[in-house]
C-alpha cells in the first residue's frame, strides 16, 4: 500500500532573530560574499577565452561553467541536501584558498560553479528549516552590504586579485565564518518540513546575483552611473554608502513584511496586487538605474535593492509554502524510515504510513532533477544576464544590451505573482500589554515595555540586523578619509611629461585584474598628465574594478572622465596640473559596435600657461573607416584648430590611413615621428602587429624623450613623451 509523508502540523512561525535562525543567516550571508567575488572573478578569466580562441568560444565556456551547477542533482541524490550543503560549503572554502595562492583559470571557474551551488543549496536548506524565506533573503542582503564594504575599504579591487598579506587575511577571515557558521547551522539546516515542492523557485538566486553583480551591488556602477562626464559623479565612497543604505532599508522592508518571518506589519502589502506592484517598481526602477545618469540613479538602485529582496523572498514563500497530504493508514520499518531521512526533506514521525524503499528512491529522484534543474537554472540565470549585456559589444544584437537586465528584473520580479501562499494566522502574535508573569499590567514600567514591544513587533524580528549595514557605514567612511593628498606637478612653466595608454581595463594576458602594475608602469614615467582608453567603472570582463577611481586614489592625480558604451567604460585623464576647463562628449556610433567617447581638460602649467588635451578612442572595427572618419570630424571640430594642443588616443587607425594624413595635413605633427621611433608598434603586446595609439601635437608643441615602456599589463603598449609648449 503506498503512502505519503504525513502533513507537518501547522507551527507558529519561528522567532528568526533567535540564535539558529541567526546562525543560518550568517552562513547564507558568508556564503552569498564569496560567491559575489567568485562570479566577479570569472569575467576577467572567461575574457582570456576571447584572445584565444574568439568571442563564440568564450561564451560557450562560460555556458559550460555556469552549466555545472546542474551537478547538484547528482550530490543531492547521492548524500541528501544537507549534506550537499555541507560539502558544497566546504569545497567552497578549499577553493577560496587555492584560488588566492593561484588564480589560475580552471580554480577561478570552477569556484564561480560550486559558489552558485552552495548559494542554491543553503538558501533552499535555510528557506525550509525553523527559519524562513525572509530570513534566507535577509542573509543574502547582508551578504551583499558586507561585499560593498569590503569593495570599498578595498577601492574595489579584489582579494584574489591582490599580492600581500591584507588579501590574505581577509580570505582567511571568510573562510573561517563559512566554516563556523555552517558548524552552527548544520543542525537546524537538516529541519525542513515536508514540501510537495522541494526546490521551488530556489533558482531565482542566480538572477539575483546578476542584478547585485551588475547594477544593485556594484559601487562602480553607482559611482560612473552618476556622472556623465567629465566630472567624477558621487565618487566611490559615496556610492558605497548609497549602497549600504539601500541594504539597511531592504533588512527593514523584509521585517516589516507579512511574509513568513516578517512582522506583518505591512500585512496589506502582501497580496497579488502589492506583488505586482512590487515587481512594477523593481523593473522601473532597474530601467532608471541604467538609461538615467546623475543623482537619480542613487534612489532607483535604492528602491531596486529593496523591491528585488521583497521579490525574491515572495517567490521563494510563494514556491515553498507548505501543503497538505493524504494522513498514511500505518507504520513502516526502520530501514525505510532511514532511507528517506537521507532525503533531508521530510520529516518523519514513528506513526507514518508504509512507505516502501521504492517510494523513497522515486522522492530522490524527484528531489535530485529538482536541485539539478535549480542548479542549472540558478548558474544559467546568472551567465546569460552577464553575458548576453556583455557580449552585445562583439555581437550585434537585435535589442539594446540593458533590456536584458531589465528582462532579468521583470523575471525576478513576476516570479512571485499570485495569490499569497501564507496563512495570515501564522503570523506571530503582537505582544501582551505587559511581560508574561509579571503582574504588573497596570504599572508605569509595564506600560513602558508593552509600548517597546509594540514598537518592536512592528520592526519584527529581523530589523535590528538592520544595524549591520550601518555599522559597515565606516568602510567608506575609511576610504573617504583616508583619501590620498593630490601629487604635486613635476611640470616646468614650458614642459610636462605625459602618457597615452589604452588599458584593456586593467586585464592582465593571464586574465588577471591587476591596475598596481599600471600605476607602477605610470609612475616610472613620472608623467603630469595621463591619458587613458578602455577604462573599466564596472564592467563584468574587468572584474567590476572602477578603474578610474582607483588609479586616482593610487596616485594621487584627480580625473576628467568621458563615458562610452553603457557609461560603465570610456576614456579618463588623470592630471597633477590644475584642471582649469575640462568637458566629456559622445562620439557618432555608426557601424561600431559600440558608442565611443572623447575627454578634453586645460591643464595650466605652473607659469600660468594652459595647454588643451584631448583624449580619443575611435571606433576598432576593420571595415569602420566611414564610422572613424565621422568620429574624427566631431573630434576635429571641437578642437577648433587651437593652439597649444596636444591629441592622444587609441585612433585604431595606421600610418598612411585616412584618418592619419586628414590629422597630419591640419599641421599635427606626430610625437612618435618626429623623434625618430616611427617603427615602433603598439598593439597587440604579446606579438606586436600593428601601430594604432598617436600622440598628435600642434605645430607650436615640440616633442622630447619619447618611450615606449615594454610592460605587457595591457594589449597596448603605452607611449610616453616630453612636451615643450612654445
Amino acid at each position: 500500500m503506498s503512502a505519503v509523508p504525513t502533513r507537518v502540523p501547522d507551527q507558529p512561525v519561528a522567532e528568526p532573530s533567535r540564535p539558529s535562525s541567526r546562525a543560518q543567516m550568517v552562513l547564507v550571508a558568508a556564503v552569498a560574499l564569496v560567491a559575489l567575488e567568485a562570479v566577479r572573478a570569472s569575467g576577467p578569466l572567461l575574457d582570456r577565452v576571447v584572445a584565444e580562441g574568439g568571442v563564440i568560444a568564450a561564451a560557450v565556456t562560460a555556458l559550460i561553467v555556469y552549466a555545472a551547477p546542474a551537478l547538484l542533482g547528482a550530490l543531492v541524490g547521492g548524500v541528501g541536501a544537507r549534506r550537499a550543503a555541507a560539502f558544497s560549503v566546504v569545497a567552497l572554502v578549499v577553493l577560496r584558498l587555492a584560488t588566492q595562492v593561484s588564480p589560475a583559470f580552471l580554480l577561478g571557474t570552477t569556484l564561480a560553479a560550486v559558489a552558485v551551488a552552495a548559494v542554491v543549496l543553503v538558501v533552499r536548506q535555510a528557506a525550509l528549516a525553523p527559519s524562513d524565506p525572509v530570513s534566507a533573503v535577509t542573509g543574502l542582503v547582508l551578504g551583499g552590504a558586507a561585499d560593498v564594504a569590503l569593495r570599498a575599504l578595498l577601492a574595489t579591487w579584489d582579494p584574489v586579485w591582490r599580492p600581500g598579506i591584507i588579501p590574505w587575511v581577509v580570505v582567511l577571515l571568510e573562510c573561517a565564518v563559512l566554516v563556523y557558521a555552517l558548524a552552527q547551522a548544520q543542525r537546524q539546516l537538516s529541519r525542513a518540513r515536508d514540501r510537495r515542492v522541494p526546490v521551488g523557485r530556489v533558482w531565482l538566486v542566480g538572477v539575483h546575483l546578476a542584478l547585485t553583480t551588475l547594477v544593485l551591488g556594484s559601487p562602480a556602477f553607482l559611482a560612473s552611473a552618476t556622472s556623465s562626464g567629465p566630472g567624477p559623479g558621487l565618487g566611490l565612497p559615496f556610492a558605497a554608502v548609497a549602497l549600504l543604505v539601500g541594504s539597511l532599508f531592504a533588512v527593514e522592508a523584509l521585517s516589516r513584511s507579512a511574509l513568513p518571518g516578517g512582522s506583518g506589519r505591512w500585512s496589506d502589502l502582501s497580496g497579488a496586487k502589492a506583488g505586482g506592484i512590487a515587481a512594477g517598481l523593481l523593473v522601473l526602477s532597474v530601467s532608471v538605474a541604467l538609461l538615467a545618469s546623475g543623482i537619480w540613479v542613487v534612489p532607483a538602485v535604492l528602491v531596486g535593492q529593496v523591491t528585488a529582496a521583497l521579490a525574491l523572498a515572495r517567490a521563494l514563500s510563494v514556491s515553498l509554502a507548505p501543503r497538505a497530504a493524504p494522513e498514511p493508514d500505518e507504520a513502516w520499518d526502520r530501514a525505510e524510515r532511514r532511507a528517506a531521512e537521507r532525503l533531508d526533506r521530510l520529516d518523519f514521525s514513528p506513526d507514518d504510513g508504509d512507505l516502501t524503499l521504492t517510494r523513497v528512491r522515486v522522492f530522490g529522484t524527484r528531489a535530485a532533477v529538482g536541485f539539478g534543474l535549480a542548479g542549472l537554472g540558478a548558474g544559467l540565470g546568472y551567465i546569460l544576464v552577464v553575458l548576453l549585456y556583455q557580449i552585445h559589444y562583439e555581437l550585434s544584437l537585435p535589442f539594446p544590451n540593458w533590456l536584458i537586465v531589465v528582462a532579468a528584473a521583470a523575471l525576478l520580479g513576476g516570479a512571485g505573482l499570485g495569490e499569497r501562499a501564507w496563512a495570515r494566522d501564522a503570523l506571530p502574535s503582537p505582544p501582551r500589554d505587559s511581560r508574561p508573569g509579571s503582574g504588573r499590567d497596570s504599572a508605569p514600567d509595564s506600560g513602558r515595555d508593552s509600548r517597546r514591544d509594540e514598537r518592536a513587533a512592528k520592526r519584527g524580528g529581523l530589523a535590528p540586523l538592520a544595524a549591520l549595514p550601518a555599522v559597515l557605514l565606516l568602510a567608506p567612511v575609511i576610504l573617504l578619509v583616508t583619501t590620498p593628498a593630490p601629487a604635486k606637478p613635476a611640470a616646468t612653466s614650458s614642459t610636462f611629461r605625459m602618457m597615452s595608454w589604452n588599458l584593456h581595463y586593467a586585464v592582465n594576458g593571464a586574465g588577471a585584474v591587476d591596475p598596481e602594475a599600471i600605476a607602477v608602469a605610470i609612475e616610472k614615467q613620472r608623467p603630469d598628465v595621463v591619458m587613458l582608453q578602455e577604462v573599466s567603472r564596472g564592467w563584468p570582463i574587468g572584474g567590476l574594478l572602477d578603474g578610474a577611481e582607483w588609479l586616482s586614489r593610487r596616485l594621487g592625480m584627480p580625473y576628467v572622465w568621458a563615458p562610452a558604451a553603457d557609461g560603465q567604460f570610456g576614456n579618463v585623464i588623470l592630471s597633477r596640473l590644475r584642471i582649469t576647463e575640462a568637458q566629456a562628449a559622445p562620439l557618432p556610433q555608426g557601424d561600431g559596435s559600440m558608442e565611443r567617447s572623447y575627454a578634453t581638460a586645460t591643464v595650466e602649467l605652473p607659469g600660468g600657461r594652459t595647454v588643451q588635451m584631448i583624449d580619443v578612442h575611435l571606433a576598432h572595427r576593420e571595415n569602420g573607416g566611414a564610422t572613424r572618419a565621422a568620429q574624427l570630424k566631431v573630434l576635429l571640430d571641437r578642437w577648433g584648430e587651437e593652439s597649444p594642443a596636444v591629441i592622444a588616443g587609441d585612433f585604431n587607425a595606421t600610418p598612411g590611413s585616412k584618418e592619419i594624413k586628414q590629422l597630419t595635413s591640419l599641421g599635427l605633427v606626430s610625437a612618435q615621428d618626429t623623434t625618430g621611433h616611427s617603427g615602433m608598434l603598439t598593439s597587440p603586446t604579446d606579438r606586436p602587429q600593428h601601430r594604432v595609439d598617436w600622440i598628435f601635437g600642434t605645430p607650436d608643441v615640440h616633442f622630447e624623450d619619447f618611450a615606449r615602456p615594454g610592460v605587457r599589463t595591457s594589449d597596448h603598449f603605452p607611449l610616453a613623451v616630453t612636451v615643450v609648449v612654445g
